[in-house]
């Protein structure tokens, strides 16, 4: 009877370093950042007339251009590096450019569970509480967004401008 006990507890032992070591060589999940996009003002270069001559550049204003400057007013810019919830706020953002703003805040708050300490999907969620008329909410998001931007100056105007505008209009309404 000792010995089978024995025998059970060393074989339970061998078991359990087993296990750990093999679950030590199990490969791991690796996640390689993104490749460089370029930043906003790069993307938004606009050539002389001069290098347009030397490079045979037409300027043209119509189809998809003219919906990209219309988006890029709903969401500003990019937020700082495509996290897991990336994929989202730019389908939020394609929402608002349709005017489907319902749609819009209920994909941001998908994206705000996911990252909720993103300065630009706070503000994102700012415009869309703007564009839907509730300006109140607006300006909380907005002054969230500010708490979370840290050195982000360009989220800090546009939060700064989104908040004029809200208050604009508050104060046109108790007129």
């Amino acid at each position: 009877m000792q010995t089978t006990l024995k025998k059970i507890t060393q074989l339970t032992v061998i078991v359990f370093f087993s296990s750990l070591i093999l679950s030590g060589c199990a490969p791991r999940r690796v996640y390689y950042p993104y490749p460089q996009t370029p930043t906003r003002y790069e993307r938004n270069r606009v050539p002389t007339q001069e290098q347009r001559k030397e490079e045979g550049i037409e300027r043209r204003k119509t189809g998809p251009s003219i919906r990209r400057e219309q988006e890029e007013q709903l969401l500003p810019t990019q937020p700082t590096g495509r996290g897991p919830a990336y994929t989202l706020y730019r389908d939020a953002g394609r929402a608002m450019g349709k005017g489907k703003y319902d749609r819009a805040e209920m994909l941001l708050n998908r994206a705000l569970r996911i990252e909720p300490r993103n300065g630009w999907y706070w503000h994102a969620m700012g415009r869309a509480k703007f564009a839907g008329g509730a300006y109140e909410q607006a300006i909380q998001f907005c002054l969230k967004s500010n708490n979370l931007a840290g050195n982000d100056q360009e989220l800090k105007r546009s939060n700064q401008a989104l908040l004029q505008r809200a208050y604009g209009k508050i104060r046109s309404h108790k007129r």
